[in-house]
């Protein structure tokens, strides 16, 4: 589990393979941001980059930054995607192919040149960009 505890904090996987893990990340700053530069230009709270995922779980919640969810060229599987009252995009997807069983995302979804297999239950509440 990962709290932030501010709206600054972000963490980056890297070039890793994460396989059949759970990550729950929580934001207990209360504030909302207006803006969402931060000092490494990086917009995800949580960003997963060049990397393979097997069988992953990600459950995200109350995030102020521009993507609370980040995949940047990664491919893989996800197995649960939930990610709950996020101030712009909750999962942005970035030149990445995923398949997602699970999905429920209770703001927007975009991605950018990236493939997305969505097999089970797919519910997205809120604005979409590039469903």
């Amino acid at each position: 589990e990962v709290n932030y505890l501010n709206n600054s904090g972000r963490a980056i996987i890297y070039e890793s393979v994460l396989d059949n893990i759970k990550i729950n990340l929580k934001n207990l700053t209360p504030e909302n941001n207006k803006e969402f530069n931060n000092d490494f230009t990086i917009t995800g709270c949580f960003t997963i980059l060049d990397s393979i995922l097997k069988n992953v779980t990600v459950n995200a919640s109350n995030f102020n930054c521009e993507d609370s969810v980040n995949f940047i060229r990664s491919k893989g599987s996800v197995k649960d995607l939930k990610v709950f009252n996020s101030n712009s995009d909750g999962v942005d997807m970035d030149f990445s192919s995923i398949t997602i069983d699970n999905i429920f995302i209770n703001s927007l979804i975009k991605h950018h040149r990236s493939k997305k297999i969505h097999k089970n239950d797919m519910t997205i509440n809120g604005g979409s960009s590039g469903v």
